[in-house]
């Protein structure tokens, strides 16, 4: 006689339908000049993640839920922000996108964009609302190699992988992805702001700092004036200082290619 399998558990159809869907546009809560409005987002990723990760793996790790990685359709990407389920309004409609629309960020619209931001756009009108903004152009305006390099660069960085990073007194929102290691990943960023060595271990960086010896950029300085001066600095000759000074700098550039083969090139760090 065969043993008689357990009976299953039904699925509970509710629970499934208030979970957010990858690639779903949805009403999110976000809190814009300290009112609280519902803004249109796709939802980009979804992970099991610690808010604010700490040097502790294990309390990390009990602090974890289930986060949506979202991206607001009216604001560049550098707004784009991991939220919790509760900000996503899933039960309440969208309208559905027009064809051919451009979402152009508020600030732009206040300093008058020369053609209608709403709507179906013609192929001239969308250039010229992309060059008065400086947005990205769109993948269907481009040739089949540039627009599969695109692609490529959006699903590679299409999540902020470093929330913050912290370099002398000053603590800084980072707006795009930077290939920082996979051990700073999630983690908040602690930089010198002499040497550029980076850490996600407050407490490792600040046995750094008490020993780093250096108190301006390596290179030679070639202007000066008042409190403020420019440093110029080889990097065939500091390789270490211009990576670190190129995955700081992407932090806050969505389109930047070179991170590493930096020998070729010479840098300018203007200092204060």
């Amino acid at each position: 006689m065969s043993k008689r399998e357990p009976r299953k558990r039904p699925l509970d159809e509710t629970a499934v339908a208030d979970e957010p869907v990858i690639d779903k546009r949805y009403l999110v809560e976000k809190i814009i000049e300290g009112n609280l409005e519902k803004l249109v987002a796709t939802v980009v990723h979804t992970e099991y993640r610690c808010e604010d990760m700490t040097d502790d793996p294990e309390e990390n790790e009990k602090r974890k839920t289930r986060m949506y990685y979202v991206h607001y359709e009216t604001l560049d990407r550098r707004n784009d922000e991991w939220v919790t389920k509760e900000r996503i309004r899933v039960h309440e409609a969208v309208e559905a996108a027009p064809p051919n629309t451009i979402n152009v960020p508020e600030d732009v619209k206040k300093d008058g964009a020369p053609v209608q931001t709403q709507g179906a756009l013609t192929r001239s009108q969308r250039r010229e609302l992309e060059e008065f903004a400086h947005m990205k152009t769109g993948i269907s305006d481009m040739d089949a190699t540039t627009a599969r390099l695109e692609r490529e660069h959006e699903e590679r960085t299409k999540v902020k992988n470093v929330p913050r990073i912290t370099i002398g007194k000053h603590t800084i929102s980072s707006w795009y992805y930077s290939p920082f290691p996979p051990s700073c990943e999630n983690h908040e960023l602690y930089m010198c702001e002499y040497c550029l060595l980076y850490s996600p271990s407050r407490s490792k960086f600040r046995e750094h700092y008490v020993s780093c010896r250096k108190r301006q950029p390596p290179g030679n300085e070639i202007y000066r004036k008042g409190n403020i001066s420019v440093w110029e600095v080889d990097g065939s000759v500091e390789k270490l200082y211009c990576q670190c000074l190129c995955l700081l700098s992407k932090l806050f550039m969505d389109h930047k290619t070179l991170y590493f083969d930096v020998d070729d090139f010479m840098f300018y760090v203007l200092c204060e």
